[in-house]
């Protein structure tokens, strides 16, 4: 990998920490060698995520990573990658991204994963609250959600993924 995409991928990790997507592909080779260096969270439809190796804003086997986190290029670094867009603006829209899950949490939201973010879509604006301030601040959270989701399908999802994070419809 170039020096400018490695830079961008271990300062990213969205990919890692579930932001992107929720599991990971693996082979049975690689789910075994994960499952005894004690990476817990494998099962048949691959590695789930958040990954349990990816701590501290870093990951604990890089140098020992599964293939689908080797080879994976997101819509971000392949545009890097192609030269359409040099590194320190592919770094300010990690910045981007990362802020905007921030400040779902400053609204008192779990939005850092895609299946947080869909349950919260499923929900519905007022997010089934029947009082004027929890529907308010359901409606905050769910906008905060539907922003993450749309900055991360524009910036950082693939193509084929693009639809994996879908505008539901809110429950009746």
């Amino acid at each position: 990998m170039p020096a400018a995409a490695e830079q961008l991928c271990l300062a990213c990790g969205l990919c890692c920490n579930g932001a992107l997507y929720d599991h990971a592909k693996v082979t049975d080779e690689e789910r075994d060698r994960l499952a005894g260096a004690g990476i817990v969270g494998t099962d048949p439809a691959g590695l789930s995520l958040p990954c349990s190796a990816y701590r501290g804003g870093a990951c604990q086997v890089y140098a020992d990573r599964p293939s689908a986190c080797r080879t994976f290029r997101c819509r971000l670094l392949r545009a890097l990658d192609d030269g359409d867009v040099p590194l320190a603006t592919a770094l300010e829209t990690v910045a981007k991204a990362k802020q905007l899950l921030r400040r779902g949490a400053e609204a008192g939201a779990d939005l850092s994963t895609l299946a947080a973010r869909q349950r919260i879509r499923r929900a519905g604006p007022d997010g089934g609250q029947q009082e004027a301030a929890a529907k308010a601040r359901a409606a905050r959270i769910y906008v905060e959600a539907v922003a993450v989701g749309l900055f991360l399908e524009r910036h950082l999802r693939n193509d084929k993924d693009a639809r994996e994070e879908p505008a539901v419809q809110p429950s009746a």
